[in-house]
C-alpha cells in the first residue's frame, strides 16, 4: 500500500556514485611517460642547483621550476642543465624497451625509414577547398608554397 510519501534516492546509491568519481579521479592521476622523463631529468639538475627545484611537470612535459625566497640568478642555469640533460639522454632512448612509445608503429602495409614519407598535405586529405588564405595564420608561408 503507496503512503503518498516521496522517498529519496538510498544513501548506496550515493555511496557508490562517490566511490566511482574517487576511482576515476585517482586514474587520471597516473603520471605519463613524458612527466616521468622530465621529472628525472629534473632530479639531476635539483641535484646541481641550491637554490632551484623543479615545481611541477605538466602532462605534456613542459615544466615549472621554482627558487628558493629572495633566490639568488640561476633559473637559466637550471634551464641549461635541463636542456643539457635532455640532449645528453634524449627521450626515445630514455624510454624503456617494453614502453608502449617504444613499441608502438605506424598502421598500414606501407613502410619506410625515413618519416617523412608518412607526411601528408591538406591537398592530399581532401580538405584542400577549406583552405582560405584571406587572413594571416601560422603556417601560411608553408601552405601558400605548397599550393602554388
Amino acid at each position: 500500500m503507496a503512503s503518498g510519501r516521496t522517498v529519496g534516492q538510498s544513501p548506496l546509491v550515493a555511496i557508490v556514485t562517490l566511490a566511482c568519481l574517487i576511482v576515476a579521479g585517482c586514474a587520471t592521476t597516473q603520471e605519463t611517460t613524458q612527466q616521468s622523463y622530465v621529472w628525472q631529468m629534473g632530479r639531476i639538475c635539483d641535484a646541481r642547483s641550491p637554490f632551484w627545484r623543479m615545481e611541477r611537470v605538466e602532462a605534456d612535459g613542459r615544466y615549472l621550476v621554482q627558487g628558493a625566497t629572495n633566490a639568488p640568478p640561476g633559473r637559466n642555469d637550471y634551464v641549461a642543465c635541463m636542456q643539457e640533460q635532455f640532449t645528453k639522454t634524449p627521450y626515445r632512448e630514455w624510454l624503456s624497451g617494453n614502453s608502449w612509445e617504444a613499441n608502438a608503429s605506424l598502421g598500414g602495409s606501407y613502410d619506410s625509414d625515413d618519416i617523412q614519407d608518412y607526411y601528408q598535405t591538406p591537398w592530399d586529405l581532401g580538405y584542400g577547398k577549406v583552405i582560405n588564405f584571406d587572413h594571416d595564420f601560422i603556417g601560411r608561408a608553408a601552405l601558400e608554397k605548397l599550393a602554388a
